[in-house]
């Protein structure tokens, strides 16, 4: 009889171990952590991490009396009134009102559906109720979010959760609708490439939800198309992905790490064999996401010029020139405010600082000071600047222009508290003014010599700078100063400050700049002695910047833009048919992938 007894027994207190969790072992500690602020209520508790927070634990069995708690606290941040316009939206933040980030609905249900779909079965059944409820309630936020198809990773996102949540929910025309929005994509991007491209944040919010297509769409051709949405991401990455210094190359849509280009994509980067695997105590998620092309696409060659195709509008494109040792990019327009429009990378640790320009209304070129965006998420956004320009090889003709007037000048983060224009380089970089190096003391700075170009060299590359004009607010000329900012950013720049206070009018700056490898001490004399002696200009009249630099056995570089209409005309005309070209090639083509 005590023999009978004691088996329950001890599978009541086996359980009620494993719910506890062990806290030596590391899922326990960090979900302990996160456990602890869900359960203090802070003022600033985000929703989205509920979400996380209840799937990771759920799939480990871990404390379903919790997982509950954190589900009921996101009810109370959905908006339940029918009558609200924002219903089935969260509030972001417990201490906003109303909903303010109306992709909240999204990041929240991109794991409420796993949640159900793969675990509802540890929950409680007040978790299980809670969780039916909040996805039911989310269909009509997801409905009345407007979401653009050129908005690539809310628009995949909201792909993945009507398609999810209409199957699991057997709502039929929700499931339709998602697959339709799957469709009006893929035909959206064969024409137009990835508009959030090389995003080292969005490109991985991508992959994740085309992943979750992938693997758990009931209909197998939304499956195909996913994988194949996919290998265009895998291609247009290997394309660009510099591997002197293990990241991705190119100029980048929306990217956050404003000084060594990283963000959740490595976790894709690094399913792909491309970057060392960081162990992650919480990997639900990140297994589920995962994906990896059936067949790697093969080696591209070196040297290689890259272009693609972002957009419908006018410089909507962008050029990649890889090389051994160095790696170039620009892109013809700006997309948004976080942003590198032009890159300049060497050879290097991951975290190290590349090189990128930035237009920056906040005294904060390295973007370390985060302050709330409209949507009350601490970010430190930089300008959204008017950008044309043209790239051939290694070689670009580009334009950073500012008017506080423009339509484009005016989205958040703007007005300006001042107004500068930085070319950011990594700390090492040695910078030369005409045939003199610049040498100042860690946290000092010093003028350039106005009209002699500028050479930045890092071992055996170097990036020479002609500048053809560069104005501040008042119309008068900006002169370039370096400062040599150095520990604990291990960062430089070269600078034109163009307004103190905010900006009253126009400011420009417009540069060539060449890049060369393999350049010893007698070939960076002669680099020195020779660049700059081509005929160059820019000027400006009604708005209208025409800008040419004539080069030696090579058409000329040339760019006409006009700020307030927004036209942009290039030339040479670079990067041959389709989407994405590799030497003129289309890399599709190459790659075998039909969207």
């Amino acid at each position: 009889m005590k023999r009978l007894l004691f088996a329950p027994l001890f599978l009541i207190l086996a359980s009620g171990l494993a719910a506890a969790g062990n806290p030596g072992d590391p899922v326990d500690k960090e979900l302990a952590k996160i456990w602890r602020k869900i359960d203090a209520h802070p003022a600033d508790q985000g929703v989205r991490e509920l979400f996380e927070f209840a799937l990771e634990a759920a799939a480990m069995g871990w404390h379903p009396e919790r997982v509950e708690s954190a589900l009921a606290q996101a009810a109370e941040l959905q908006d339940r009134d029918p009558a609200s316009k924002t219903r089935g939206n969260f509030r972001w933040y417990r201490n906003q009102p109303l909903p303010r980030d109306l992709n909240a609905v999204e990041f929240c249900m991109q794991r409420a559906v796993l949640l159900w779909n793969l675990h509802r079965e540890a929950l409680t059944p007040a978790a299980r109720a809670t969780l039916d409820g909040l996805l039911r309630q989310s269909i009509a936020g997801m409905r009345s979010q407007k979401v653009d198809v050129s908005y690539t990773n809310i628009f995949l996102m909201k792909t993945w959760n009507c398609v999810a949540i209409g199957e699991a929910l057997g709502d039929a025309e929700l499931a339709t609708f998602g697959t339709q929005m799957l469709d009006e994509w893929l035909a959206y991007t064969r024409v137009n490439g990835i508009h959030e491209f090389l995003s080292p944040t969005y490109s991985g919010v991508d992959c994740d939800s085309l992943a979750l297509l992938n693997r758990f769409a009931q209909s197998p051709a939304v499956r195909q198309k996913a994988d194949a949405a996919l290998r265009l991401v895998y291609a247009q990455s290997a394309a660009n992905w510099f591997a002197p210094s293990q990241r991705l190359g190119g100029a980048h849509s929306r990217d956050y790490d404003y000084l060594t280009g990283h963000g959740v994509f490595d976790v894709h980067l690094a399913d792909w064999g491309w970057l060392p695997r960081k162990p992650a105590a919480l990997h639900e998620f990140t297994d589920l996401t995962r994906w990896v092309p059936a067949a790697p696409l093969a080696p591209l060659p070196l040297p290689r010029f890259v272009w693609q195709r972002w957009g419908d509008t006018p410089g909507a494109c962008a050029a990649t020139w890889l090389g051994e040792n160095f790696c170039l990019g620009s892109t013809g327009a700006a997309y948004n405010s976080d942003d590198k429009v032009l890159t300049l990378q060497f050879p290097g640790a991951p975290g190290a600082v590349m090189g990128n320009l930035v237009v920056d209304g906040r005294g904060d070129p390295y973007g370390h000071s985060k302050e709330p965006d409209g949507n009350g998420h601490p970010k430190a956004l930089h300008l959204m600047p008017f950008i044309a320009s043209v790239q051939d090889g290694a070689d670009v003709l580009f334009a950073a222009l500012f008017d506080p007037q423009l339509k484009v000048n005016k989205r958040n983060p703007s007005p300006t508290r001042q107004l500068a224009t930085s070319l950011v380089l990594p700390g090492e970089a040695e910078v030369w003014s005409g045939d003199a190096r610049v040498n100042v003391a860690e946290g000092s700075s010093a003028e350039l010599a106005a009209g002699r170009p500028i050479f930045i060299r890092v071992r055996d590359v170097v990036a020479a700078v002609q500048v053809l004009a560069a104005t501040d607010c008042s119309g008068q000329p900006a002169a370039a100063r370096y400062w040599a900012d150095g520990a604990p950013l291990h960062a430089a720049r070269i600078i034109w400050a163009q307004s103190p206070g905010p900006a009253a009018g126009e400011a420009h700056v417009v540069f060539r700049m060449r890049v060369v490898e393999d350049v010893d001490d007698a070939a960076f004399a002669r680099l020195r002695a020779t660049f700059g002696g081509e005929p160059a200009s820019a000027h400006f009249k009604s708005g209208v910047l025409e800008a040419k630099v004539v080069r030696d056995g090579q058409p000329p570089l040339t760019i006409r833009a006009d700020l307030k209409t927004g036209e942009r005309r290039v030339s040479p005309t670079v990067g041959g048919d389709g989407i994405l070209t590799v030497n003129g090639r289309s890399l599709l083509e190459i790659a075998g992938i039909e969207l």
